[in-house]
């Protein structure tokens, strides 16, 4: 589809972000249960690759968040072709496990027909009706001074991150959709308020905050696998410190948004060509019926957690790579394969629809 020239520094993280959840899918989708239960080195190792799935969903938002805040409204061409290709993965997915053996079900065919409406990919649902707030929200950004953004920014953290974080378990009515909103506005401000007026930042304190943050993270891995094995079963919660919205996640997603922003990358059309791949990465290995097949029998991951310690390290980073590789060579083919059909439709009815949808706001 046609798109302004994006930061090639940018595009980067979005390759970096879909690695890690690749990662984050081989162990929590491969491994499964062996990831507590099973506390040798090979387990531990598998432990440290998932906690990182998360960190990669935040990284996407904030990307999100720093492109789209100027915007008046979003462009109704991307949501046709977030709806499209993910219609096109759900669907041929679905069709290939029909003909590998899967038995046909009229509510998996309606899950596959309707894959925002049922959740088939829950970070595709989330961010479509990210995408439909993203108008109303950048009314909010441009009615707040700084020092309210600020204000809004600081509270909504304190409520979905800080005490999620401290009290281990209260939630304080926490969403996917919010966390997804509140990154919106940390991005936001950031582009507004940081680069837009130049103010420069230190990037070593982003270092620090982000190494910080990986050692607290591992740390409380190890902690948990100990406790755990001494037979305290109630800290099997290896992986609380991973999620979305806990503090540490998300002082090391915006450390490394910004890190990466920094970078000074001239424009690569490869990079920015690559990184154009990585939704289709994620709806082919990430699918329903996919899924299953892809981590359990294909690599058959939990099988090789008895290789010796060495040899597993490099066979996990071998499949995640060749994982990821073979998903994007998948993606670049049915890209190629429909640009004419995409790019006619792009021209003839969606320019009209984007103009008339803009006069709304």
């Amino acid at each position: 589809m046609p798109s302004k020239i994006r930061q090639s520094n940018l595009e980067l993280l979005r390759v970096f972000a879909m690695l890690l959840i690749v990662m984050h899918h081989f162990s929590v989708h491969g491994a499964g249960y062996a990831l507590i239960y099973d506390l040798t080195f090979n387990s531990i190792w598998t432990q440290v690759l998932a906690l990182w799935g998360k960190l990669g969903v935040n990284l996407f938002v904030l990307i999100t968040g720093f492109f789209c805040v100027k915007s008046t409204v979003p462009r109704l061409s991307s949501l046709i072709f977030l709806w499209f290709t993910t219609l096109t993965y759900s669907v041929v997915c679905y069709f290939i496990a029909l003909y590998c053996g899967r038995s046909f079900s009229f509510y998996d065919c309606i899950r596959v027909l309707l894959p925002f409406t049922f959740g088939q990919y829950w970070f595709i649902t989330c961010y479509v009706a990210l995408f439909i707030l993203i108008p109303f929200i950048n009314k909010l950004v441009w009615s707040l001074n700084q020092k309210q953004y600020v204000i809004l920014i600081i509270t909504l953290g304190l409520l979905w991150s800080v005490i999620p974080t401290v009290s281990f378990g209260n939630r304080w009515y926490f969403s996917s959709l919010g966390w997804f909103v509140y990154l919106y506005l940390l991005a936001g401000y950031f582009r507004l308020y940081i680069v837009e007026k130049n103010v420069s930042v230190d990037l070593t304190l982003c270092w620090k905050a982000l190494l910080t943050s990986i050692l607290v993270i591992v740390c409380w891995t190890l902690f948990c696998d100990y406790m755990f094995s001494q037979g305290f079963k109630k800290w099997g919660i290896w992986n609380y410190f991973s999620k979305m919205n806990n503090l540490f996640i998300l002082l090391a997603s915006v450390s490394i948004f910004i890190i990466f922003q920094q970078i000074n990358i001239t424009y690569s059309k490869y990079i920015n060509k690559f990184a154009s791949l990585m939704l289709g990465v994620y709806l082919i290995h990430d699918n329903n019926f996919v899924r299953p097949w892809l981590w359990r029998k294909f690599w058959n991951v939990k099988s090789h957690l008895q290789l010796p310690e060495f040899q597993f390290i490099l066979w996990s980073i071998g499949v995640i790579l060749l994982t990821f590789i073979i998903c994007s060579l998948i993606e670049f083919i049915r890209a190629k394969a429909t640009a004419k059909m995409s790019t006619y439709f792009f021209n003839k009815y969606l320019n009209y629809l984007d103009t008339k949808i803009k006069t709304f706001f």
